[in-house]
């Protein structure tokens, strides 16, 4: 095979090879740009972005890698050729390596963005991508000035129109011929290991000629290496990905977080809500970053441990209401940001095993087969099934709950009165004819003291940030799910339930209706049970 030296054909095509190089740098700038306000716009909107199936191919095009390779094989020839001509060539040795950092920022931008369908950056990795974007696409718009300059044949040095055609100067062993055989030839190989064996005996000759092609080779070898990288990266599909608790991941086009889980046999009272079960319950936060309201596809939550596996219960989310609030077939609108609990329903034997949620999260688009991708989170639940006395508390002694779901939440009684019947005063009449009126709360209608009234004096601190407070906001729910009564009646000490009695006319008081036994008590403890926690407020 004859081939011919291409010096001459990029001499005389010096010019015109330096206006399709301005051309490509523009085209480069254009696409790049997109790359680089994809980070700006993931910013600017507060940290989201709508995440599809098409997300890499709509923000990175393929024609941009074309354009950047085809770049660099340019420059390259220019390189040597100028090497070869022994002219300036520090401007294409420069734009060699910028481009290669370009491609390699490209790929990498392919990645992160690719990752989004797993879950979104967090504020400070965001920043640094924009950041380290911007950084690496201003030096860009230098290369197309240069370039389209060098297509005029205009010399930047000497500011004149000296032309570049006759600076290269072309002779004839521009145009040499080169024979290349595809043929084995015994004899050819010995007369070149016999050259080798000289150059041996002349090792200046040797190194000399080595020194002068080793940065070409470099840069055509790093050039390979990116290259082949990304399209193994291209066409090979990851189809398993593991969490722990605290990492985002992104299902059917919703970003989630699993930030806390537990296992209890244990509901929010502290009553044993089954004694052959336990319940896994895993608090998360969704996010909906599209532009259309989206529900939770909860049955893809599937709970497993060892070879066994659960969907969630959405009807038991009651029992758990201090952990958070729980999700009921809700829908996600646009933009919101929520935080709900699920729970499962598992055997008693299995309470020790390792638990872990796996997530269907579609099939892989680049293999006849199938393979099913899927997300799992490995859990570390805490467990809390037994109730443990934590203070025994006296009136007007503020009663920290701070090692509870409620966090920052207090409470103290201040006084208490043990009665049938309550009488209570509050304002009545019209606009400026105002005046006192009466009312009663009564414990027993017909007067047969099966039941009684507890009336205290109370102040009630309760965390707004926690998860739970979305459901016990108020004295009615703080009364109705923690509060129990404990009395000691002829040396026997039993636990009544209570019911909040507070009128709908809103008083400063927290009025309990209870056993009518406490009448007669020789004890009378409030017992404040949270899960696994429980405080005894003596008031009698």
């Amino acid at each position: 095979m004859i081939l011919k030296k291409p010096y001459a054909f990029l001499i005389k095509n010096f010019r015109k090879i330096h206006f399709i190089l301005a051309i490509l740098s523009v085209f480069i700038i254009i696409k790049t740009n997109t790359i680089v306000t994809f980070f700006k716009d993931y910013i600017a909107n507060n940290y989201t972005v709508a995440v599809t199936d098409t997300l890499v191919k709509d923000t990175i095009s393929n024609w941009l890698y074309v354009s950047i390779i085809l770049t660099i094989i340019a420059l390259i020839l220019i390189y040597i050729l100028l090497k070869t001509k022994k002219k300036p060539r520090k401007f294409y040795l420069f734009s060699i390596i910028y481009y290669m950092i370009l491609l390699t920022f490209i790929i990498i931008a392919s990645i992160l963005i690719s990752s989004l369908t797993r879950g979104l950056w967090d504020t400070a990795s965001a920043r640094i991508y924009r950041d380290f974007a911007n950084m690496i696409f201003y030096p860009s718009f230098i290369f197309p000035i240069i370039t389209f300059i060098r297509s005029l044949g205009f010399n930047i040095k000497q500011f004149n129109f000296k032309s570049d055609l006759k600076e290269l100067e072309i002779t004839d062993k521009d145009s040499e011929e080169i024979e290349l055989s595809l043929n084995f030839d015994n004899y050819k190989a010995k007369r070149t290991i016999r050259r080798w064996g000289r150059r041996e005996e002349h090792p200046g000759e040797h190194k000399r000629c080595g020194k002068e092609n080793k940065k070409i080779f470099y840069l055509i070898g790093i050039i390979l290496i990116i290259i082949s990288g990304f399209l193994i990266y291209k066409n090979t599909e990851k189809t398993k990905y593991t969490y722990s608790e605290n990492k985002t991941f992104t299902s059917n086009y919703l970003s989630y977080k699993i930030t806390d889980s537990m296992i209890t046999n244990l509901d929010l009272k502290g009553n044993t809500i089954s004694n052959d079960n336990y319940y896994v319950v895993i608090k998360f936060e969704v996010k909906n970053s599209t532009n259309k309201d989206l529900r939770i596809n909860y049955d893809n939550f599937k709970l497993y441990y060892g070879k066994n596996y659960v969907y969630p219960s959405l009807n038991l989310g009651n029992n758990f209401l201090d952990f958070g609030d729980p999700y009921m077939n809700d829908y996600i609108k646009v933009n919101e940001n929520k935080t709900y609990i699920m729970a499962y329903e598992i055997d008693k034997k299995y309470k020790n095993s390792n638990f872990k949620i796996v997530l269907y999260l579609g099939t892989s688009t680049k293999s006849n087969d199938f393979l099913a991708k899927t997300a799992t989170i490995k859990l570390n639940p805490v467990t809390y099934d037994k109730v443990e006395r934590i203070r025994n508390a006296s009136i007007n002694d503020l009663v920290s709950l701070s090692g509870t779901s409620l966090k920052n939440s207090s409470i103290n009684i201040k006084s208490v009165l043990i009665t049938n019947r309550y009488e209570y005063q509050y304002d009545c009449g019209y606009k400026t004819d105002r005046y006192k009126c009466t009312d009663f709360v009564v414990a027993d209608s017909s007067y047969q003291n099966k039941v009684s009234l507890i009336v205290m004096d109370y102040d009630l601190t309760l965390d707004n940030t926690t998860s739970s407070y979305q459901n016990i906001n108020d004295l009615n729910a703080f009364a109705s799910n923690f509060m129990k009564i404990e009395y000691t009646l002829l040396g026997t000490t039993k636990v009544a339930n209570v019911k909040y009695k507070n009128p709908s006319r809103t008083i400063n008081k927290l009025i309990l209706e209870t056993d009518g036994e406490i009448n007669d008590a020789d004890a009378i403890n409030l017992l404040i049970t949270i899960r696994n926690r429980e405080y005894a407020i003596r008031l009698k």
